[in-house]
């Protein structure tokens, strides 16, 4: 995302003064245009410069200074953002060429059917911009009609269609980094509109994820943490760089077979036992059947030893 100065910071904008106060209300709407540009860049047919901003770190910069005007509420963008900065850490494990393919796959499954979102998001952020240039001379009236402008294109554009792109990507997308940048746009959507979007995917995802490992416990508890579970493993399978499909895939066979092991045999050794099965699972080649056919051996393990005690 190219800047225009858009994100440099606002001279005065930390005094506790009436000038002050209008230079955070310039400040504050030049953000909120970068957030909008950086929405736009998500929904953009992707291309090498958009491989390379992810890779480089720009694309997360860009991302979090959009979010510096929300202060203490951008905790609702930093676990994502933080999830970025993992995936450009990554990025020399993985070639550019596989990651701008993933790109362009998800793009042409999951956003182009949608139609242009670029353009009103384009719009919205220039009137933010023109809300910025409106407060930064004093133009308070023509500041606040900009503001008007600016909700009635994001009611009449983007709300009815955004949503869903958003959901579709955090929840579908088979790059990771497209299911973040999918919860990120629906935090900005959620903040500027008033809606909670970023909830709306985010539960269904967990509780979908937790039925299928973990039925018999108590939904709102789980929910917490399956999501920080599978926040914390798409940053480690970034990190390592796994393949976070065959993560995806394994990970009920696995928590099975850990609670298996901890209830039975040994429970410090059921996390142990959980690499034992990657270790053997890689040596075999990999992929997700491998790692379901040494769990079930090793759980039929467990049923023999139990079936011996």
């Amino acid at each position: 995302m190219s800047d225009h100065g858009r994100l440099a910071p606002v001279e005065g904008a930390g005094e506790d003064t009436a000038a002050g106060f209008q230079a955070q209300l310039v400040q504050a709407a030049r953000d909120r245009a970068g957030s909008w540009d950086a929405v736009a860049d998500v929904l953009s047919p992707p291309d090498e410069s958009t491989t390379e901003r992810l890779r480089s770190g720009a694309t997360a910069t860009a991302w979090r200074l959009a979010a510096r005007w929300l202060e203490a509420d951008a905790e609702l963008f930093t676990t994502d953002l933080m999830s970025l900065d993992v995936y450009a850490r990554a990025a020399r494990r993985r070639r550019a060429e596989d990651d701008l393919d993933a790109l362009r796959a998800d793009h042409l499954q999951l956003v182009a059917p949608a139609g242009d979102l670029v353009t009103p998001a384009r719009d919205v952020a220039d009137l933010c911009r023109q809300e910025a240039e409106a407060w930064a001379t004093g133009d308070a009236p023509g500041a606040r009609s900009l503001r008007a402008r600016e909700r009635e294109h994001l009611t009449e554009r983007l709300v009815p269609v955004l949503p869903g792109v958003g959901r579709l990507l955090a929840n579908e997308a088979s790059a990771t980094v497209l299911r973040t940048v999918g919860r990120l746009v629906l935090a900005v959507l959620s903040v500027e509109s008033g809606t909670d979007y970023h909830r709306e995917v985010r539960e269904p995802e967990a509780e979908g994820r937790e039925r299928a490992v973990a039925e018999d416990r108590d939904r709102g508890d789980e929910t917490r943490k399956m999501a920080a579970m599978n926040t914390w493993l798409d940053e480690v399978c970034a990190e390592l760089g796994v393949d976070r499909d065959i993560m995806t895939a394994s990970t009920p066979d696995l928590l099975r077979l850990v609670g298996q092991v901890a209830h039975g045999p040994s429970r410090p050794g059921a996390p142990l036992t959980a690499f034992l099965v990657g270790l053997a699972a890689g040596s075999a080649g990999g992929g997700s059947d491998a790692v379901t056919d040494r769990a079930e051996a090793v759980a039929r393990l467990v049923a023999r030893r139990e079936g011996r005690s």
